[in-house]
């Protein structure tokens, strides 16, 4: 099919006599395109909004775990650990430390538990996935014992 010149005429007279309806389909273009873009957008990863580190419970760490010994007092093992985050009022001889770790823009996170036993007032074991650190490892935070004669 060809067009004629006339047959564009009338399209340009069409579109001058009412300009506000083009207008109008103009902004809808826009706005339509607009969404469309940050929709596609929004599942990318850095338009995401920061999320912080997530530390929650009690740390245990290797140093700390290499200064317990069986035999300590509670008060003794709580000066080394901490206060326990759980204690269970049926099993008063067992003490928890969970901690948690979330990394913020990622969907993993690490989870430890570490228990304290005692028996008759004395500390008899430990169980966890920490590991007491070697005195290599222990860097400035290790105990010293110091020869009160020198």
């Amino acid at each position: 099919m060809i067009y004629s010149d006339a047959y564009f005429e009338n399209a340009i007279r069409a579109i001058r006599a009412c300009p506000q309806m083009f207008k109008a389909y103009r902004w809808f273009a826009a706005a339509l395109s607009l969404s469309i873009g940050l929709t596609l957008l929004s599942g990318c990863e850095w338009v995401r909004p920061y999320r912080i580190d997530i530390r929650q419970g009690s740390e245990v760490t290797g140093e700390m775990v290499a200064r317990l010994k069986v035999g300590m007092t509670p008060d003794q093992v709580r000066f080394v650990l901490g206060t326990p985050l759980l204690t269970d009022p049926f099993h008063a001889e067992r003490w928890d430390y969970p901690y948690e770790y979330r990394i913020g823009r990622q969907s993993s996170y690490e989870k430890h538990l570490f228990s304290v036993f005692f028996k008759d007032g004395k500390l008899e074991r430990w169980t966890g996935d920490v590991e007491p650190a070697s005195d290599e490892d222990a860097g400035q935070n290790r105990v010293l014992d110091i020869d009160p004669k020198q």
